[in-house]
Protein backbone atom coordinates (compact mmCIF):
# COMPACT_ATOMS: atom_id res chain seq x y z
CA UNK A 1 0.00 0.00 0.00
CA UNK A 2 1.47 3.48 -1.11
CA UNK A 3 1.12 6.56 1.45
CA UNK A 4 0.66 9.81 0.14
CA UNK A 5 3.04 12.50 1.62
CA UNK A 6 2.39 15.95 0.85
CA UNK A 7 4.96 18.75 0.99
CA UNK A 8 3.81 22.29 1.39
CA UNK A 9 6.23 24.74 0.77
CA UNK A 10 4.93 27.79 1.88
CA UNK A 11 7.56 30.51 0.36
CA UNK A 12 5.70 29.68 -3.58
CA UNK A 13 2.74 27.95 -2.07
CA UNK A 14 3.06 25.39 -3.77
CA UNK A 15 2.63 21.41 -3.01
CA UNK A 16 4.98 18.46 -4.20
CA UNK A 17 3.36 14.74 -3.20
CA UNK A 18 5.40 12.18 -2.87
CA UNK A 19 3.49 8.45 -2.60
CA UNK A 20 6.39 5.86 -1.19
CA UNK A 21 6.19 2.43 1.08
CA UNK A 22 5.88 2.72 4.63
CA UNK A 23 9.30 0.79 5.05
CA UNK A 24 10.76 3.06 2.34
CA UNK A 25 13.83 5.08 3.39
CA UNK A 26 12.30 8.95 4.23
CA UNK A 27 15.21 10.87 4.88
CA UNK A 28 16.50 9.54 2.08
CA UNK A 29 13.24 10.45 0.00
CA UNK A 30 13.04 13.82 0.96
CA UNK A 31 16.61 14.38 0.37
CA UNK A 32 15.98 13.60 -3.11
CA UNK A 33 12.73 15.69 -3.30
CA UNK A 34 14.07 18.68 -1.75
CA UNK A 35 17.74 18.83 -1.09
CA UNK A 36 19.96 19.48 1.82
CA UNK A 37 17.16 18.65 4.89
CA UNK A 38 19.36 21.39 6.71
CA UNK A 39 18.75 24.12 4.96
CA UNK A 40 14.97 23.99 5.44
CA UNK A 41 12.33 24.32 8.29
CA UNK A 42 9.83 21.40 8.97
CA UNK A 43 6.91 22.54 10.48
CA UNK A 44 4.11 19.42 11.08
CA UNK A 45 0.40 20.81 12.83
CA UNK A 46 2.35 23.82 13.47
CA UNK A 47 4.64 22.69 15.62
CA UNK A 48 8.48 22.92 14.39
CA UNK A 49 10.58 19.87 13.73
CA UNK A 50 14.44 19.52 14.32
CA UNK A 51 15.57 18.55 10.97
CA UNK A 52 17.20 15.30 13.04
CA UNK A 53 14.10 14.81 14.84
CA UNK A 54 12.21 14.74 11.35
CA UNK A 55 11.75 11.70 10.67
CA UNK A 56 11.07 10.30 13.73
CA UNK A 57 8.23 12.46 13.92
CA UNK A 58 6.09 10.93 10.87
CA UNK A 59 3.76 8.89 11.11
CA UNK A 60 2.81 6.97 8.00
CA UNK A 61 -0.38 8.59 7.24
CA UNK A 62 -2.00 8.89 4.26
CA UNK A 63 -2.38 12.48 2.92
CA UNK A 64 0.00 13.95 6.13
CA UNK A 65 1.56 17.48 5.03
CA UNK A 66 4.62 18.84 6.44
CA UNK A 67 4.97 22.59 5.73
CA UNK A 68 8.40 23.37 4.49
CA UNK A 69 10.03 26.42 4.77
CA UNK A 70 13.67 27.75 3.21
CA UNK A 71 16.44 28.69 5.51
CA UNK A 72 17.73 32.42 4.43
CA UNK A 73 21.14 31.92 3.46
CA UNK A 74 23.85 33.20 1.12
CA UNK A 75 22.69 32.16 -2.56
CA UNK A 76 25.92 31.18 -4.89
CA UNK A 77 23.09 31.55 -8.49
CA UNK A 78 22.68 35.17 -10.39
CA UNK A 79 20.63 34.75 -13.29
CA UNK A 80 20.20 37.98 -15.74
CA UNK A 81 17.01 38.84 -17.39
CA UNK A 82 17.73 42.13 -19.35
CA UNK A 83 15.65 44.08 -21.66
CA UNK A 84 14.40 42.95 -25.04
CA UNK A 85 17.25 41.76 -27.62
CA UNK A 86 19.38 40.55 -24.46
CA UNK A 87 19.91 36.34 -23.47
CA UNK A 88 19.30 34.86 -19.69
CA UNK A 89 22.37 34.50 -18.21
CA UNK A 90 23.09 32.30 -15.73
CA UNK A 91 26.59 33.05 -13.19
CA UNK A 92 28.22 31.11 -10.53
CA UNK A 93 28.81 33.31 -7.50
CA UNK A 94 30.43 31.07 -5.54
CA UNK A 95 33.01 30.57 -8.55
CA UNK A 96 33.91 33.27 -10.67
CA UNK A 97 35.87 31.05 -12.34
CA UNK A 98 33.05 29.13 -14.10
CA UNK A 99 31.76 30.31 -17.25
CA UNK A 100 28.77 32.43 -17.82
CA UNK A 101 25.79 29.96 -19.08
CA UNK A 102 23.93 32.31 -22.03
CA UNK A 103 20.52 31.51 -23.08
CA UNK A 104 19.59 32.48 -26.24
CA UNK A 105 16.86 30.55 -27.52
CA UNK A 106 15.20 27.78 -25.94
CA UNK A 107 14.23 24.26 -27.90
CA UNK A 108 11.30 21.84 -27.09
CA UNK A 109 12.43 17.86 -27.84
CA UNK A 110 10.57 16.31 -29.88
CA UNK A 111 9.96 13.44 -27.85
CA UNK A 112 8.09 15.56 -25.44
CA UNK A 113 4.93 14.18 -24.55
CA UNK A 114 1.68 15.96 -25.62
CA UNK A 115 0.42 18.02 -23.44
CA UNK A 116 -3.19 16.95 -21.48
CA UNK A 117 -4.40 19.06 -18.54
CA UNK A 118 -5.13 16.00 -16.73
CA UNK A 119 -2.01 14.22 -17.06
CA UNK A 120 0.59 14.27 -14.46
CA UNK A 121 3.88 15.92 -16.39
CA UNK A 122 7.73 16.44 -15.18
CA UNK A 123 9.95 18.94 -17.20
CA UNK A 124 13.71 19.94 -17.23
CA UNK A 125 15.51 22.70 -19.23
CA UNK A 126 19.06 21.80 -20.05
CA UNK A 127 22.20 24.63 -19.25
CA UNK A 128 25.37 22.97 -19.31
CA UNK A 129 26.85 19.22 -18.72
CA UNK A 130 30.40 19.07 -17.85
CA UNK A 131 31.25 23.10 -18.73
CA UNK A 132 29.88 22.57 -22.62
CA UNK A 133 26.96 24.40 -23.81
CA UNK A 134 26.68 22.09 -26.76
CA UNK A 135 27.70 18.82 -25.99
CA UNK A 136 26.70 14.78 -26.69
CA UNK A 137 26.21 12.29 -23.60
CA UNK A 138 25.08 8.61 -24.62
CA UNK A 139 24.15 9.56 -28.21
CA UNK A 140 21.70 12.44 -26.96
CA UNK A 141 22.91 15.84 -28.40
CA UNK A 142 21.79 19.10 -26.26
CA UNK A 143 22.67 22.22 -26.41
CA UNK A 144 21.82 25.42 -24.01
CA UNK A 145 18.30 25.75 -23.83
CA UNK A 146 17.22 22.13 -24.59
CA UNK A 147 13.44 21.30 -22.84
CA UNK A 148 12.43 17.85 -22.35
CA UNK A 149 8.73 17.34 -20.91
CA UNK A 150 7.56 13.82 -20.53
CA UNK A 151 4.17 12.55 -18.95
CA UNK A 152 5.11 10.87 -15.45
CA UNK A 153 3.97 7.47 -16.20
CA UNK A 154 5.71 7.07 -19.50
CA UNK A 155 9.04 7.30 -17.48
CA UNK A 156 7.95 5.49 -14.21
CA UNK A 157 9.29 2.39 -15.43
CA UNK A 158 12.94 3.89 -15.36
CA UNK A 159 14.96 3.38 -12.24
CA UNK A 160 17.10 6.08 -10.74
CA UNK A 161 18.24 7.10 -7.47
CA UNK A 162 18.13 10.35 -7.90
CA UNK A 163 14.84 11.35 -6.67
CA UNK A 164 11.32 9.79 -7.63
CA UNK A 165 10.64 12.05 -11.24
CA UNK A 166 13.25 14.48 -12.26
CA UNK A 167 16.17 11.60 -11.80
CA UNK A 168 13.99 9.36 -13.87
CA UNK A 169 13.59 11.86 -16.31
CA UNK A 170 17.36 12.06 -16.62
CA UNK A 171 18.39 8.39 -16.75
CA UNK A 172 14.89 7.54 -19.26
CA UNK A 173 16.71 10.50 -21.56
CA UNK A 174 20.36 9.95 -21.55
CA UNK A 175 20.74 6.58 -19.80
CA UNK A 176 23.05 7.48 -16.62
CA UNK A 177 22.46 9.24 -13.10
CA UNK A 178 22.61 13.21 -13.19
CA UNK A 179 25.41 14.57 -11.34
CA UNK A 180 27.53 17.96 -10.39
CA UNK A 181 28.71 17.88 -13.92
CA UNK A 182 24.88 18.83 -15.17
CA UNK A 183 23.71 21.87 -15.16
CA UNK A 184 19.77 22.35 -15.22
CA UNK A 185 16.13 23.21 -13.88
CA UNK A 186 13.09 21.17 -12.66
CA UNK A 187 9.36 21.64 -13.35
CA UNK A 188 6.31 20.02 -13.19
CA UNK A 189 2.58 20.04 -14.43
CA UNK A 190 0.19 18.80 -12.11
CA UNK A 191 -3.39 19.18 -13.57
CA UNK A 192 -2.51 21.93 -15.37
CA UNK A 193 -0.35 23.58 -12.57
CA UNK A 194 3.29 24.63 -12.81
CA UNK A 195 5.39 23.49 -10.08
CA UNK A 196 8.73 24.82 -9.85
CA UNK A 197 10.51 22.58 -7.15
CA UNK A 198 13.05 19.54 -7.74
CA UNK A 199 15.69 18.55 -5.16
CA UNK A 200 17.47 16.88 -8.35
CA UNK A 201 18.47 19.85 -10.22
CA UNK A 202 17.49 23.42 -8.36
CA UNK A 203 18.85 22.16 -5.10
CA UNK A 204 22.34 20.95 -6.27
CA UNK A 205 24.62 22.91 -4.68
CA UNK A 206 27.54 20.88 -5.86
CA UNK A 207 27.23 22.37 -9.81
CA UNK A 208 28.04 25.79 -8.20
CA UNK A 209 25.22 27.44 -9.91
CA UNK A 210 22.64 26.54 -7.14
CA UNK A 211 22.41 28.11 -3.54
CA UNK A 212 20.37 24.86 -2.36
CA UNK A 213 17.12 25.93 -3.12
CA UNK A 214 14.87 23.50 -4.39
CA UNK A 215 13.14 26.05 -6.12
CA UNK A 216 13.80 27.56 -9.37
CA UNK A 217 14.89 31.13 -9.81
CA UNK A 218 12.09 33.57 -10.21
CA UNK A 219 13.63 34.25 -14.21
CA UNK A 220 13.59 30.52 -14.65
CA UNK A 221 9.96 30.61 -13.45
CA UNK A 222 8.95 33.51 -15.93
CA UNK A 223 10.99 31.66 -18.88
CA UNK A 224 9.36 28.26 -18.29
CA UNK A 225 5.57 30.02 -17.69
CA UNK A 226 6.49 31.54 -21.22
CA UNK A 227 7.76 28.45 -23.07
CA UNK A 228 4.89 26.41 -21.36
CA UNK A 229 2.13 29.05 -22.36
CA UNK A 230 3.63 29.96 -26.01
CA UNK A 231 4.69 26.63 -26.83
CA UNK A 232 3.25 23.87 -25.26
CA UNK A 233 0.31 23.88 -24.29
CA UNK A 234 -1.52 25.70 -27.40
CA UNK A 235 0.64 22.88 -28.97
CA UNK A 236 2.43 24.79 -31.55
CA UNK A 237 6.17 23.37 -30.64
CA UNK A 238 4.50 20.59 -33.10
CA UNK A 239 5.10 22.85 -36.11
CA UNK A 240 8.12 24.85 -34.23
CA UNK A 241 9.92 23.89 -31.78
CA UNK A 242 12.06 26.89 -30.70
CA UNK A 243 11.59 30.33 -29.34
CA UNK A 244 14.01 33.29 -29.01
CA UNK A 245 14.84 34.38 -25.59
CA UNK A 246 16.28 37.17 -27.54
CA UNK A 247 13.33 38.11 -29.20
CA UNK A 248 10.36 37.49 -26.10
CA UNK A 249 9.42 41.13 -24.88
CA UNK A 250 9.47 41.09 -21.54
CA UNK A 251 6.56 43.09 -20.92
CA UNK A 252 5.08 39.62 -21.40
CA UNK A 253 6.05 38.59 -18.29
CA UNK A 254 3.81 40.91 -16.54
CA UNK A 255 1.10 38.91 -17.00
CA UNK A 256 1.98 36.63 -13.83
CA UNK A 257 4.38 39.10 -11.75
CA UNK A 258 6.74 41.94 -11.69
CA UNK A 259 9.95 40.99 -13.48
CA UNK A 260 12.73 42.66 -11.99
CA UNK A 261 15.93 43.42 -14.61
CA UNK A 262 18.20 41.94 -12.20
CA UNK A 263 18.16 39.46 -9.55
CA UNK A 264 20.98 39.17 -7.20
CA UNK A 265 21.47 35.97 -4.86
CA UNK A 266 20.36 36.12 -1.46
CA UNK A 267 21.85 37.36 1.57
CA UNK A 268 21.35 36.29 4.55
Amino acid sequence: MLITLILSFKKDNEEDILQLEPSADLKTILTNAIGDLNQYIFRINNKEIAVNDLVHNLSFTNNMIIDVQPIPTRGVRMMLLGNRGMPLEIKSSQNPQKPTIKIESVHLSCLSDIYQSDKDIVGMIVYSYNGQSDFRLNGKHCTTGYILIKETKNIQHTHSNQGQVHGKLFKWFFDEEADEKFVGGGFALRQGKLIFHSGVFNARIKDEYHDGDVSMHQCEKYLIRYVVDELYVTHRWRQSQNLSVRKIDRSEFARYEHLPIQNHPKIS
